[in-house]
């Protein structure tokens, strides 16, 4: 570290990270990035100080994944998102970039395209998990009973995006999938999904179901990924 600046930045940041792995969402989208250890996911301030010396190659390692914190706002949003769910945001998103399968498919309902509604989604549910107001769309908030009608019908305004998330490429990959399926929480499309579907088609589809998340949700990393683990392992930060 060049400067007290750069440090505040990274303890900043590593205390969001040590936050979010204390949620079960959370410790799924770590765990994901920690499993692909052969990937790099690079955080860094979306306005670096003044006296920065940015290196672009990183000191020669390869980047897989750059993740600006925070995120600089949306134009015309007007929204205020707590840090960690800001940076859990991002993180979402480089998960899939990092599995090489991220693409800003266009998607209506305000989510303007496919990566956001998946970033959306998964901090919806980890938001859920402390009853903390939730994201209606790209632009706003708007759902205030999480368990209630306006969580139905986020659920079934984007059926086939939930469900495509299930798939290896275009969504993050059956094991996440899985894994937030079994998140108890008031807010949960994806349990809502799979419950539908079992309702829907009978025997079959609660044995699909039952088949695709016989495994456990993975334990949580919060024991596990502590800021001296994190610091230098998967995440970087430059500045």
């Amino acid at each position: 570290m060049d400067g007290k600046g750069d440090d505040k930045f990274e303890i900043l940041v590593l205390g969001l990270l040590e936050q979010i792995s204390r949620r079960s969402t959370g410790a799924l989208i770590l765990s994901e990035i920690a499993r692909n250890a052969s990937r790099k996911v690079k955080i860094v301030p979306s306005v670096p100080p003044d006296n920065a010396a940015v290196d672009p190659k990183t000191g020669g390692i390869p980047v897989d994944a750059q993740v600006t914190f925070p995120p600089l706002p949306v134009p015309g949003a007007g929204i205020a998102i707590p840090g960690d769910q800001a940076l859990l945001h991002r993180l979402v998103q480089a998960v899939h970039r990092i599995r090489g399968g991220f693409e800003r498919t266009p998607m209506r309902n305000g989510f303007d395209n496919r990566e956001e509604f998946y970033a959306i989604l998964i901090t919806n549910i980890y938001a859920s998990e402390d009853r903390r107001p939730l994201r209606r769309d790209l632009h706003g908030f708007g759902i205030w009973d999480p368990g209630g009608t306006d969580a139905e019908r986020f659920c079934f305004d984007t059926l086939g995006t939930i469900e495509a998330l299930s798939q290896e490429g275009p969504g993050l990959g059956l094991r996440l999938f899985a894994g937030l399926s079994r998140v108890n929480a008031p807010f949960n499309p994806i349990r809502r999904y799979l419950e539908e579907k079992s309702a829907g088609f009978g025997h079959t589809a609660e044995a699909w179901a039952r088949h695709q998340i016989r495994s456990p949700l993975p334990q949580t990393p919060a024991k596990q990924l502590d800021a001296n683990r994190l610091r230098g392992r998967r995440f970087m930060f430059n500045y």
